[in-house]
């Protein structure tokens, strides 16, 4: 419901003349930090978030533990 939320809010901010896009890219990131907080809720594992100079944002890298080792 909050993924739903946010993307509908994203699409009336973005469609404003002037909307600056640099904010667009702060909203992406904390959506994409909110869904994996989530998805480490939800199972074991690792969240590491990493600057990307390739593709100039933040890079969000979760590995998720597996006891069995497969």
């Amino acid at each position: 419901m909050r993924e739903t939320f946010v993307g509908k809010w994203w699409g009336e901010v973005a469609d404003r003349p002037g909307f600056d896009t640099s904010l667009l890219t702060a909203i992406s990131a904390m959506r994409g930090l909110l869904l994996m907080a989530r998805a480490v809720g939800l199972s074991e594992g690792d969240l590491e978030a990493e600057w990307s100079g390739v593709r100039d944002r933040l890079v969000l890298i979760f590995r998720e533990f597996d006891p069995d080792g497969v």
